[in-house]
Formats: structure tokens, sequence, C-alpha cells
């Protein structure tokens, strides 16, 4: 007669192998302090490095520098990049899509090009013929759907569609589409000098500084500008950026979540959006541009 057996003991499980993942963390303790020893410094050029950027999963890094070229690294700074080329002028914004897959570069020279894995050429090229000057900022927007960037006092979103599928003959034809949705004025028609918008959520503020050294908070939803802080340093912006995290649970970033930061040359401020005040001032004391790219481990 069949009989079950009811005294099988179990094999031992098999430990989990713990993939070692160097320097990357997928969380940074809360309550650490933040790092202060550079960790690489590295020279790469004979040119200044005018941007750079990590990719969402802190595993690679994008460089544009002054001598018209594009370098991606890995995040460890180690090997030989790959390196993109075609523009004319100083790249001087660069931007990664959320998938990763893509990357844009705009540079001086008034073109704003987006980049593919695996591919010398760019997939989509907006030509100077666009823009009366030069693109001094430009990021993916609203969760990739929109190209966002400003050239003079204007602020242009655009939609796009990368197509890398080719013909051998018509090796060169753009396939890839882009197609205007908006265009925004700055208050007083200054001139754009940098701008940040969040793209791993649906945002509908955009910060922009200008040459007049104001800062300026755009409403999409309204297509106007909502807020306006006047001389908010004592020499013209060149950076601004915001807390982007898409974790708004926790508890300090809902602390954080209003505060933005802008840099000139001398100084750099921390401000608190909805009270349109400064919350912190540091001092800076800054060479001119170099060319040697320096990292922290930041949070």
């Amino acid at each position: 007669m069949f009989s079950p057996k009811t005294n099988l003991q179990k094999n031992p499980s098999s430990k989990k192998v713990n993939k070692n993942t160097g320097l990357l963390l997928r969380d940074y303790p809360a309550d650490s302090a933040a790092p202060i020893i550079p960790h690489v410094h590295l020279n790469i050029a004979n040119k200044p490095v005018y941007c750079l950027q990590y990719s969402g999963d802190g595993k690679q890094i994008l460089c544009g520098l002054g001598d018209s070229s594009l370098l991606l690294y890995k995040s460890s700074i180690s090997g030989n990049p790959t390196v993109y080329t075609g523009h004319d002028k100083p790249v001087s914004s660069v931007s990664w899509s959320l998938n990763r897959q893509w990357w844009l570069s705009a540079s001086e020279d008034q073109t704003l090009r987006i980049w593919t894995h695996g591919r010398p050429e760019p997939a989509i090229i907006m030509a100077d013929s666009m823009f009366s000057k030069a693109i001094r900022s430009a990021q993916f927007y609203y969760l990739d759907k929109f190209l966002l960037f400003a050239s003079g006092p204007s602020l242009y979103l655009y939609l796009y569609n990368v197509d890398i599928t080719h013909d051998d003959i018509k090796r060169y034809q753009q396939r890839s589409v882009v197609k205007l949705a908006r265009c925004f004025k700055t208050m007083s028609a200054t001139d754009i000098t940098g701008l940040s918008a969040a793209n791993d959520f649906f945002s509908y503020i955009v910060l922009v500084c200008g040459s007049d050294r104001s800062i300026q908070v755009f409403d999409m939803n309204k297509g106007a500008v909502a807020s306006e802080l006047h001389d908010a340093h004592s020499r013209a912006i060149h950076c601004i950026t915001q807390n982007k995290t898409k974790h708004p649970e926790w508890q300090y970033v809902k602390q954080l979540f209003p505060l933005h930061i802008s840099i000139a040359y001398s100084a750099k401020f921390t401000w608190n959006s909805s009270e349109q005040r400064t919350s912190r001032k540091m001092e800076l004391e800054m060479a001119s541009q170099t060319p040697v790219l320096t990292l922290l481990m930041e949070i």
C-alpha cells in the first residue's frame, strides 16, 4: 500500500550571493553626513569641463567639454571613456533620459543633439537655424515626454520621437522627428542662463535664472511666470537646481521639497520657493574653469 513520506528533511537553502556593488548604494544613509573628501581627481582634457551629469542608476557619467566633445564614463572613472563629437563649440548642457538609453547635449553652437547607445551619430539634430542664440541649458522633461531647453529669453518645449532605424544608402537621413509644443518668454525679456525641472515625476514647476540676476518660477499649467525673485545674487547666475526625488513620502524629503539652489561666481544660495526667502548662503572661492573633473559621492 502507498504511504506518504512525512519524515523528509529539507535541503539546506542555498546562500544568497551578495553582489559587490562597489561604490554604489541604493539609498544613502539619511543619518550620515554628506561626504566631503574627493574620491577621484582626473585630468581629462586640455579644455575645461562645462557640465556633467550622472545617469539615473549612478553607473555612468556624461561630461561636456570646452573642446566641443562629449565623454561617457563609467562611474568608477576607470578605463577609457566613449567619445562623441559633432558640436562646433563648447558643450553647455547634458542630460540623461529616464531609461538611460538616450542622452542629449546642447552647445554654444546653437544646436541640440540626442544620442543613443552604440551609435556614433546622433539620432536627432536640432540645427542652429531654429534658434537665435546659444542653448544654455537643456533636459528631458515630464517623464521624457518633452525636451525642455532655453535659448536667449525663450523657454522651449518640444515633443519628439526617436527613431534609430536607418537605410544604409541614406545613412545620414534623420528619421526622428521633433515638434514645437510651446514657447515661453521670461519677464523683462532677460536671457536665461540656467533652468531646472523634475523629470522623474509629473511636475509643472520649472525654475529659470536670468542674466539680470533674477530667479523666475514658471507654472507650466498656466504657461506663465508664477513668481520672480529679483537680484537673487550679486552676479549673474549660471546654475540652478532643485530637489528632484521621486520618494516624497520620506519625512526629510518633504522638508526639502520646496528648496532649490542657485550658484553664481562668488556665492551659493539655498532658497525656499514657497516663502521666497534665502535659507542658507555659502561664500565660494572659485578659480577659473580648469580641465579637471573632481567627483564627490554626494547624497
